[in-house]
């Protein structure tokens, strides 16, 4: 009897309401995952677009120079001089303006080596002239 008893207190919208509230916490999570997966597959193909656009070397030394992580970089390219190339690498001289302000006129030479999926990528770069 007092099992009986127990069960008739309890509120029959209860079970509804917790299947209710499981639905919720169950779509929440699939899209929080669903945003993840997008975010690092938009993430993953502008590298792979990068890389693919960095088999042509001049793209590769204006976006490495300009965009890239290098620690000479620099606002516009003006003048590209190819030094070396023999294929693997290649070493290029730079004109341009800096990043930094004030914006001086800047000779870097950069040294280029291909890499993964046939792209060029910057190995380092030395500033040779910094005009004021």
């Amino acid at each position: 009897m007092q099992r009986r008893s127990k069960v008739s207190n309890k509120n029959p919208n209860s079970r509804i309401i917790r299947l209710r509230r499981r639905k919720k916490i169950r779509r929440i999570r699939s899209l929080i995952l669903l945003t993840i997966i997008t975010l690092l597959s938009i993430y993953l193909l502008r590298k792979l677009y990068i890389k693919n656009k960095s088999k042509n070397l001049q793209y590769a030394i204006e976006y490495s120079l300009t965009s890239g992580n290098s620690k000479n970089q620099l606002l516009r390219v003006q003048n590209i001089s190819l030094i070396f190339n023999d294929n693997k690498n290649a070493i290029v001289e730079v004109y341009g303006l800096s990043k930094n302000e004030p914006h001086a006129s800047t000779k870097i030479r950069g040294t280029f080596k291909r890499g993964a999926l046939n792209s060029w990528n910057l190995e380092e770069s030395k500033i040779i002239q910094n005009e004021t």
